[in-house]
């Protein structure tokens, strides 16, 4: 087997988790765990690269941020009163400032292509409008500066003119300045004015606001959280034809946002959003497709949608066609395809392609193995706390090697990799963490830390540190010791598969401890 294929394994059920995580529903924990391998959807990237794009463009910032918002649910608050992975995506963001969306020009060019056919010509009618104090031409104006688009960016010219039209009652410029809030760029952040904006955008019937609006809602961004009112306001969005509307309500009707999980709805509201070009919708329509994620698995469909989007330029999108390049899925294996289609992925900023191609080059599968070039790309993806580049950096750092792969060991940043992962959820970085605090490996040793970890771990389902938990009680090592506890987490890891812990299941039955004696049930086990 090549070297790629024991870190890159492509499975079916690998998307599946990943995407309903995009869609906020917590993944299980099961085989996928012990992988490394996992997607996370991206948002629609430009792949018209216009004058200017090289700039950081804000409207890019606010209009990806919509389709990111709604991967993840409420953890614990942080003081701003976000939770900590909301923050963690609002960071993310903030990383992803180079990036252009189709959506950002398209809505520009349409509006200046009303004003006048000459773009140049068409800002100084806008500017000359906005200066002699027309609200629309001042929101334009505004959007404009926010993205560089045919104007120089400028963050204070964007704000100027987004205020002079908020304060004449422009519902899209107060959407624009709502995010600005949330966002905290220009102005200071504040949660209570980004809510109280989008909800007067909304209610000025303004479509985008009002798909906005629902995910305010569902995140209890400025509110308290409550799924029924974001669902009304997806739908409101979704029946004036926006696509984000549609896209959200697909969302909605897929993990049971406020409504009983429908099927057939998401499948038709992604459609929809994807006859509009939403490539988010085609990504997530195409996952469906590939997993049977209550639909009938169908790989011709998959790829089909895959290629439409990522023809439009969504990453995520790239990324899955070069996994199915890879395993031979529906089309014929190619790693010269499957490289480039990670290129073009990593090289639009995902970091899941980055991923990908990190791992290429670690192992030379398609490309001449390059360990420095691989390992600067995990570093790209680390960066922007991909927990599968943060583990498998853990991993080669801990150890020093990866199969072909060979690295000066450094604990520290193996212990700052894989606390980072562990933070992100990643059970396999629990492991590794629990590990490195119970050795001492690149921090203090702490025993209590290593069962901190294992437990965390073990209660999000994890097979692996159900049995570190189980161990740390049976031998009270960093926890008071507890035979019940022992026996219940030891039972729940034999359960899901672990020899080890299904050896001591038939001791612990033998002998009566944390359970009643039971020879029957001993036996049992011992045959499994």
């Amino acid at each position: 087997m090549r070297q790629l294929g024991r870190f890159f394994c492509f499975f079916s059920s690998n998307y599946a988790i990943a995407r309903r995580r995009l869609i906020g529903v917590k993944a299980p924990s099961d085989g996928f765990f012990r992988r490394l391998h996992c997607l996370r959807a991206n948002e629609t990237l430009d792949t018209r690269r216009k004058e200017g794009s090289c700039m950081k463009k804000l409207t890019a910032l606010l209009l990806c941020l919509c389709f990111v918002l709604l991967s993840f649910g409420m953890a614990e608050e942080t003081e701003l009163g976000l939770s900590a992975e909301a923050n963690s995506y609002l960071q993310d963001m903030e990383r992803r400032f180079l990036t252009d969306t189709e959506e950002s020009y398209r809505a520009l060019d349409q509006t200046l292509a009303l004003i006048s056919e000459d773009r140049a010509e068409a800002v100084q009618i806008c500017t000359e409008k906005a200066e002699a104090g027309d609200a629309e031409a001042q929101s334009i104006l505004g959007e404009m500066y926010m993205c560089g688009y045919v104007v120089p960016l400028d963050l204070d010219k964007a704000l100027e003119w987004t205020q002079k039209a908020v304060q004449q009652d422009i519902p899209r410029a107060k959407s624009n300045l709502a995010l600005l809030c949330l966002y905290g760029h220009v102005v200071e952040r504040d949660l209570d004015k980004a809510f109280a904006l989008m909800c007067e955008a909304a209610e000025k019937g303004y479509d985008y606001a009002q798909a906005m609006l629902g995910v305010f809602y569902e995140l209890g961004l400025g509110t308290e959280p409550d799924s029924e009112k974001a669902f009304e306001w997806y739908t409101k969005s979704a029946e004036q034809g926006h696509h984000l509307g549609m896209l959200y309500l697909g969302k909605a009707y897929f993990k049971g946002t406020g409504v009983e999980v429908d099927y057939e709805k998401v499948l038709f509201w992604f459609t929809k959003a994807a006859e509009l070009g939403d490539t988010t919708a085609m990504c997530d329509m195409a996952a469906m497709y590939y997993d049977g994620d209550g639909v009938t698995r169908d790989y011709r469909k998959a790829y089909g949608w895959f290629v439409k989007s990522a023809d439009l330029g969504n990453s995520e999108a790239l990324a899955m066609l070069c996994e199915m390049y890879y395993s031979g899925v529906y089309v014929k294996h190619d790693l010269g395809k499957a490289f480039e289609y990670a290129l073009q992925s990593a090289d639009l900023g995902s970091p899941h392609g980055q991923f990908i191609l990190g791992q290429f080059y670690l192992y030379g599968d398609g490309v001449k193995q390059d360990i420095n070039e691989g390992l600067r790309w995990l570093d790209e993806s680390a960066k922007q706390d991909y927990d599968y580049a943060l583990y498998l950096l853990g991993r080669l750092y801990l150890n020093g090697y990866g199969g072909a792969v060979a690295v000066e060991r450094d604990l520290d940043l193996s212990f700052d990799y894989s606390l980072r992962g562990a933070e992100k959820d990643n059970t396999m970085c629990m492991h590794y963490l629990a590990q490195m605090y119970y050795y001492g490996y690149g921090t203090v040793k702490s025993s209590a830390k290593a069962f901190e970890w294992s437990l965390k771990g073990a209660l999000q389902g994890d097979e692996y540190l159900q049995y570190m938990t189980a161990l740390a009680y049976y031998n009270g090592d960093g926890v008071e010791h507890d035979n019940k506890k022992a026996f219940e987490w030891m039972l729940k890891a034999a359960e899901n598969g672990v020899e080890d812990a299904k050896e001591m299941v038939v001791d612990m039955y033998e002998n009566g401890k944390g359970t009643e004696k039971d020879s029957a049930k001993a036996e049992e086990w011992r045959k499994k």
